[in-house]
């Protein structure tokens, strides 16, 4: 038997190992590769068309996310890159040169200089270095232009939110820089008037007497209150436009608001004239300390009723279109708070001026009349030279008097041969919440000539500077002081006008007198001749020894004289 021949193993495809040295492998052309490369198929016909029909709307738009893919399959394969190339005008623009000449100038900065540096990238470099770089400076770009769209978005939702300024602003909160001189001026103590201090814990005490007033007239007339909820409802926008913050209170609870807060001061004041309308044991009219408060808090900057609201109610609870009446009632009403003498001849308000609330309508009515608002004396050409007035204490160390004056208006101010003729001011624990929501008032005013309390307040602000100012002047009938401390009185006017805006111009009022006494107090005689009256004539025995001593020097000349004649 033959021996069984092996069996040759089958031919392999791999390349025999090299026994000794190595074996140098075959290499393919560059010609070959490439042609290999042109040749490939990446793209069917639908592709293809849609490759057409969506690059140009991908290049000009912002979102080019398909710049990403496109160029990566570029790098990788040059048949993509040569079909982009030989199709570019395709894929830019299929319309006329014109039409193109169109596009091109709608188009956005962002996407031209975006499409240039594509198609540089493209036909120029085929470095990977160079694509990743533009890559990089895209994506910024594009995380620029998300974040400009984001900024722009969240600017236009809070520009819509923005409301115009409507010019009837006529009720607002005190800022803070002239709050916190004295927070507790501006607070009320026992009624809450308007929304700003509506619901208040400690303010709940009146609510339920407000309750009553509107009950009680309502039984007293007979009437059904849904006629005056309809009348509040018509006036609920035109009221809300006159605060100046958002109110939060919805619809229903602002009508209530407007409805019991205007009833209880309209029969507030028709019951403080008309005793007859009182019920028996009324609480507010049985107890002074509950008067004056109410006083104090109804005049207060913040707790207030526009006018008109007032008005609306008044004529249909009272007499219609008889506003004057009204006005009249609410001057009686707070005539006791009046640091001063009391109202002049508008018991309407005058013309002038459009009154915004009870505030507004004290502060007209107790002011002089306009015409008499012209500053004393012609200050207009040296405003930059006039400054404020020293103490009352250092103006009588330079020879200046201080007399009551018995007639005239509160707020005339006369200097005249050295004397300062001043009008009574009382002093009580009212009047420092009174006069602070005047000038809050004032300060929120854009007429500079409507400023006259605040411009009074300085003057006796600068007469002022301590205890013995104050003795001083109420020495000589000027300052009537209830609450019994010249210190007191001083802290009073040392700080009023903090935060105060009062600027030394020709509508200061006062500028005249200011101007007058510095004048006096800048002559010389007249310091001297005070200082004489200080030092020597102080008293009638100091008097009585310097005439002595005078009648004794003017003998002893004439005997001098009639020896040396002898």
């Amino acid at each position: 038997m033959a021996p069984k021949k092996d069996k040759a193993p089958p031919p392999s495809s791999k390349p025999a190992k090299s026994r000794g040295g190595k074996q140098k492998m075959k290499k393919w052309s560059k010609g070959k590769q490439k042609e290999k490369v042109n040749n490939m198929v990446l793209f069917d016909k639908a592709t293809y068309d849609k490759l057409l029909s969506e690059a140009p709307k991908s290049i000009h738009s912002t979102n080019l996310i398909f710049f990403f893919f496109f160029i990566d399959a570029c790098e990788h394969d040059w048949s993509v890159r040569r079909l982009y190339l030989e199709n570019g005008e395709g894929l830019r623009f299929r319309e006329d040169e014109s039409e193109m000449e169109k596009q091109m100038k709608q188009r956005e900065d962002i996407g031209v200089a975006q499409e240039s540096t594509f198609l540089d990238i493209l036909q120029g470099s085929n470095s990977m270095f160079e694509y990743n770089v533009w890559v990089l400076k895209f994506e910024a770009n594009m995380q620029k232009n998300e974040q400009a769209e984001r900024i722009c978005n969240s600017v236009n939702k809070k520009l819509d939110c923005v409301l115009s300024l409507p010019s009837q602003f006529s009720i607002f909160r005190v800022h803070n820089e002239l709050r916190k001189v004295n927070e507790k001026a501006y607070e009320p103590h026992i009624i809450a008037i308007g929304p700003y201090h509506h619901g208040k814990a400690n303010l709940q005490i009146m609510e339920e007497q407000k309750l009553r007033y509107l009950k009680s007239y309502l039984q007293r007339k007979g009437d059904n209150v849904q006629r005056y909820v309809v009348a509040m409802q018509a006036l609920e926008e035109e009221t809300r436009r006159c605060y100046a913050e958002l109110i939060s209170l919805n619809s229903d609870k602002f009508v209530e608001m407007m409805l019991l807060d205007g009833c209880f001061i309209v029969e507030l004041l028709r019951k403080f004239q008309r005793e007859y309308l009182r019920e028996k044991n009324d609480p507010i009219f049985g107890m002074d300390w509950i008067c004056n408060s109410l006083q104090r808090d109804l005049l207060l900057f913040e707790n207030q009723l526009p006018f008109f609201v007032l008005c609306k109610l008044f004529d249909m609870i009272e007499v219609p279109n008889q506003h004057h009446r009204f006005s009249y009632l609410a001057l009686r009403y707070f005539g006791d708070i009046l640091p001063g003498c009391g109202y002049g001849e508008k018991a309407d308000g005058g013309s002038q001026y459009k009154i915004n609330h009870l505030l507004g309508l004290v502060h007209i009515n107790w002011l002089p009349s306009f015409s008499a608002l012209k500053p004393d004396g012609d200050v207009a050409d040296k405003k930059e030279d006039w400054r404020f007035i020293p103490c009352a204490t250092e103006l009588r160390e330079v020879g200046i008097k201080f007399e009551k004056m018995q007639e005239g208006n509160f707020f005339d101010i006369k200097f005249r041969n050295g004397v300062m003729r001043i009008s009574p001011l009382t002093i009580e624990d009212r009047t420092e919440s009174f006069f602070r929501n005047l000038i809050a008032y004032e300060q929120y005013s854009d007429n500079s000539q409507f400023k006259l309390i605040t411009d009074y307040v300085k003057v006796m602000d600068c007469l002022i500077n301590s205890p013995k100012d104050v003795e001083l002047l109420c020495r000589h009938g000027i300052i009537d002081n209830w609450l019994g401390d010249a210190e007191a009185v001083s802290a009073i006017f040392n700080k009023i006008t903090d935060s105060v805006t009062v600027l030394p111009n020709n509508y200061f009022h006062y500028a005249g007198v200011f101007d007058k006494v510095n004048t006096h107090c800048s002559k010389r005689w007249n310091r001297w001749m005070a200082k004489l009256r200080r030092n020597y004539l102080n008293s009638p025995w100091a008097i009585i020894s310097i005439f002595a001593a005078f009648v004794l020097l003017v003998l002893t000349f004439i005997q001098t004289v009639v020896t040396i004649k002898n």
